[in-house]
């Protein structure tokens, strides 16, 4: 396996909304939830990332859009509290700078020195 397409799809658009202009922390998650769906946990993810992801959409999931259309992540989120989706932003983070070191340390790993 290789990180290059976690890093694509959870660390790059995790890491791109710390530069977006101000917007709500639920607009962020919106944002970054595009990618997050694409993402295949038993391919895409290292083994030490993978629970922390699954718990994570399983949280952004749990809402059910009820034939709104606007689908079950849209739903969620958008019902969030502010504290709650800042919680749920910093959780992604985390994975999202842990997903670039390893990234990192494999592309140095493959390329040399």
């Amino acid at each position: 396996m290789t990180l290059a397409y976690a890093y694509e799809r959870l660390a790059f658009p995790v890491l791109s909304t710390v530069e977006d202009p101000p917007m709500s922390f639920q607009d962020r998650l919106l944002n970054i939830s595009r990618s997050l769906v694409r993402i295949v946990p038993e391919e895409d993810l290292p083994d030490t990332q993978r629970k922390a992801f699954l718990e994570l959409m399983e949280r952004l999931t749990r809402v059910d859009d009820n034939n709104s259309g606007e689908g079950r992540l849209a739903a969620t989120i958008l019902q969030m509290s502010d504290a709650e989706a800042k919680e749920i932003l910093s959780t992604l983070l985390s994975l999202a700078l842990q997903i670039t070191r390893l990234y990192a340390v494999e592309t140095a790993t493959l390329h040399g020195p």
